[in-house]
């Protein structure tokens, strides 16, 4: 493994892009759950 001092710039870039996917995945699947959940809303 190595920091991400020693990481290459294109190799924090997919690290970075892979961790804005997967938190506006997180926040589009938090928005369906809750629907879900309030059927009465």
């Amino acid at each position: 493994g190595k920091t991400m001092a020693e990481l290459e710039p294109w190799e924090k870039n997919l690290i970075s892009h892979r961790a804005r996917a997967l938190e506006a995945a997180k926040n589009v699947l938090s928005q369906l759950i809750s629907k879900e959940e309030a059927p009465g809303k």
